[in-house]
């Protein structure tokens, strides 16, 4: 397989922009589920049809101290979760990490 040697590698901090500033986050039953789009030059587009790859990090409720039960209920308010969305949190830097490395190998795999 030929690298790909036409892009710039994407940086923690670019991601975490991206993900709170693009509609990043879907939330399911069970967890929610951050999406990251590139372009195969390593740019990042807000929607999966301007992409040409799409990566997901999974995040679940007692990652944040909820329960299952509390997740589900009426009370819950997606700002619980959108609140962590900053440098420092521990599970947000985790999620951002891991769609950094996925983005930055498959570009550079990428022919």
């Amino acid at each position: 397989m030929k690298k790909n040697t036409n892009y710039a590698r994407l940086s923690e901090d670019t991601v975490r922009k991206a993900l709170v500033e693009n509609q990043s986050i879907e939330f399911e039953s069970d967890r929610a589920d951050y999406y990251l789009h590139i372009t195969d030059c390593g740019e990042i587009v807000p929607n999966v049809q301007s992409a040409d790859e799409s990566f997901i990090a999974h995040v679940y409720p007692e990652s944040y101290g909820f329960t299952a039960e509390q997740w589900e209920s009426e009370d819950f308010s997606v700002e619980d979760i959108y609140d962590h969305e900053v440098p420092g949190d521990p599970v947000f830097d985790a999620i951002v990490r891991e769609l950094t490395d996925k983005a930055n190998a498959w570009l550079e795999n990428n022919e």
